[in-house]
């Protein structure tokens, strides 16, 4: 326990912008991607919780799988998403009660990210299917509704054959606010 609490001191230490060359390498580490350890430059710290929501302008792919339909999409469509990792190449995603399925994802400098990974789906007679997911968009703070967020797209595909080929899925706009910013 003891060991905890001084790993859990030194990564806040770490992440504190204490302003020297060292913070400054760690900046990135902490979240910030531009890199000033303070998060004062134009790209917000992508660490975190985020809520979702997908689906607005959707467009679906009729797979003839009852368990692939745009309302059957709870899991990202208002969930809560926990980033996680070492920016800007060494970051995952996780969707809130969906254990076991990371996203893993990039940022660039500029604020782009993208995030992809599997998700387990069942359809209503209990069968299992992986959907091939990406996600991801523009970080940025909106300084409308004062809050950080990621505004972009989300596609799941679907290999309804077993062929190794997507057939079809769906896709539409993904955004993410970031909770407590």
């Amino acid at each position: 326990m003891r060991i905890q609490m001084y790993l859990s001191a030194a990564l806040l230490i770490g992440c504190s912008g204490r302003g020297d060359s060292a913070a400054e390498e760690d900046a990135a580490e902490c979240g910030d991607i531009d890199g000033s350890g303070t998060d004062t430059g134009d790209i917000p710290n992508i660490l975190g919780n985020w809520n979702t929501t997908f689906g607005l302008q959707i467009d679906y792919e009729n797979c003839s799988i009852p368990g692939l339909k745009p309302d059957d999409m709870g899991w990202i469509n208002g969930a809560s998403l926990d980033i996680a990792g070492t920016p800007p190449s060494s970051m995952y995603a996780e969707f809130a009660g969906e254990e076991g399925e990371k996203f893993y994802g990039l940022i660039s400098s500029h604020g782009g990210v993208v995030f992809s990974g599997i998700h387990n789906e069942f359809d209503d007679n209990q069968t299992e299917h992986e959907l091939h997911v990406s996600f991801g968009g523009l970080l940025y703070y909106n300084d409308l509704l004062g809050i950080n967020e990621i505004k972009g797209h989300a596609y799941m595909g679907l290999d309804s054959n077993d062929d190794g080929y997507l057939d079809c899925g769906l896709q539409g706009e993904f955004t993410a606010k970031k909770a407590g910013s």
